[in-house]
């Protein structure tokens, strides 16, 4: 079985960075002809993720006893690349004082692979997807503090935790029994996949929140904002216009 997953693990790793790299050749023809560089570090105790920084990401939950982070990326931003782990919480970002953007196929690029997984941040403009993420947990949390992106499919959680503080964007489906989803900014929040019993959603600003939500739903916008929920919610709400939500 460990073989077995090693493979998986590898092929989805490789398959990823491929698929960069041909990107990069595409839009930079002869400039950039030599493939991505690559280290792989092991880590024991991680349970969430914060990613700080131009980063794109690829998690999947597996079941092994450590956490695998493989990085890769031209020679530069690689020997610039930081990771730690601190109270159980993975950082992935750069050595201070490095300000690296991301460029197609010239960015810097992770796999992890964990056990499971509780929670993921980003901050500034990274993008992570998450992939088979159907480990149950009790707790779920995805937070964006900027421009960022995160997609998570098929998570189990007793309660998910949904914040963007800027115009950054948070896909999620799966399941879960509470959602609370809270936009401070101009992003969206993007939950239809997302089965939940019952949740609280709050909009502060002009961004957009689509729910799945089949029992009491709490809806309050303080802005322009909009907010629609599916699902047959019960749904509680205070707006200014009653054009900003709409509950089916």
């Amino acid at each position: 079985m460990r073989i077995m997953l090693r493979a998986v693990t590898a092929a989805v790793t490789f398959a990823f960075f491929a698929a960069g790299w041909a990107v990069g050749v595409q839009a930079q023809g002869d400039r950039n002809p030599s493939p991505y560089e690559a280290r792989r570090e092991e880590f024991t105790g991680v349970r969430k993720i914060k990613v700080v920084g131009a980063i794109k990401v690829f998690v999947m939950s597996a079941p092994v006893e450590t956490s695998a982070v493989t990085l890769a990326g031209p020679p530069e931003l690689l020997a610039d690349a930081r990771t730690k782990v601190e109270d159980g919480v993975l950082t992935i970002g750069f050595r201070e004082g490095a300000d690296w953007s991301w460029n197609p196929g010239s960015g810097l690029q992770v796999v992890v692979s964990l056990p499971a997984l509780e929670g993921i941040e980003t901050d500034g403009p990274a993008q992570v997807e998450i992939v088979n993420a159907a480990t149950s947990v009790p707790a779920f949390a995805a937070v964006v503090n900027g421009a960022g992106k995160i997609t998570v499919s098929d998570i189990k959680a007793q309660n998910v935790d949904v914040a963007i503080g800027g115009s950054g964007s948070v896909q999620i489906g799966g399941t879960a029994e509470v959602v609370a989803f809270a936009l401070g900014g101009a992003g969206s929040i993007d939950a239809k996949r997302l089965r939940a019993a019952s949740g609280a959603i709050s909009v502060g600003g002009p961004g957009s929140v689509f729910a799945d939500i089949s029992g009491a739903a709490d809806i309050n916008v303080g802005g322009p904002g909009t907010v629609e929920v599916v699902g047959g919610a019960t749904c509680t709400t205070r707006a200014p216009r009653p054009s900003q939500v709409e509950c089916r």
